[in-house]
């Protein structure tokens, strides 16, 4: 490692926009002020890659349709689409809904889908609303997973059914036979939880 000369020793990060000195040549890993790998050269294509499927976003929702238009490229684990612009991650949903609305998504509010179909861009098929009116809209069309369909769940309909008819045994009991907590086992009697099972 040797030391620069003074017409070298600025870099700028592409992230934050900060400049630093380096006193020798070796390069930095990243940005001295917000760790960014972007500094004084974007990465190979980057910003093109950017533009191209902002590009791409833009020519599918000008479609006149009343169809849901699926995201085709990269998702999320919850099947919504993503979209890297100037670094950062963004859901599809949001961009898509910004840019048919021309302002930004208001703060405390959040892009859902009348159309319950999490991939689609279709700016008709987006509203903004808050979280409690999305979980109530999720609750209203039977779309939250409960019982035994959720991913947690221990025990089965049935299972619940056996609990409840139970009469003679006690949490305890009932807890070691299903292996759940007690605690479960007693709000399941008093129909605290699994309300949905008759």
């Amino acid at each position: 490692m040797r030391l620069i000369d003074e017409s070298h020793k600025k870099l700028t990060c592409l992230q934050c926009g900060k400049s630093w000195g380096r006193r020798y040549d070796q390069d930095p890993r990243n940005c001295h002020f917000c760790k960014s790998k972007r500094w004084n050269k974007e990465g190979p294509g980057r910003n093109i890659l950017y533009g191209r499927f902002l590009g791409i976003l833009m020519s599918l929702i000008a479609q006149e349709t009343d169809q849901c238009i699926e995201w085709p490229f990269a998702r999320v684990t919850d099947n919504y689409g993503t979209i890297a612009l100037n670094n950062k991650s963004y859901r599809t949903t949001h961009v898509s809904w910004e840019i048919a609305n021309k302002l930004p998504v208001p703060e405390g509010k959040k892009v859902c889908h009348s159309c319950d179909n999490p991939p689609c861009i279709n700016p008709r098929h987006l509203f903004v609303a808050t979280q409690l009116k999305n979980m109530q809209d999720c609750k209203e069309k039977n779309r939250l997973a409960r019982g035994e369909h959720h991913g947690l769940a221990k025990l089965t309909e049935e299972a619940v059914r056996e609990i409840r008819r139970a009469v003679g045994k006690t949490d305890v009991e009932l807890s070691k036979q299903f292996n759940v907590a007690r605690t479960t086992i007693n709000a399941i009697r008093i129909g605290k939880t699994w309300t949905h099972v008759a």
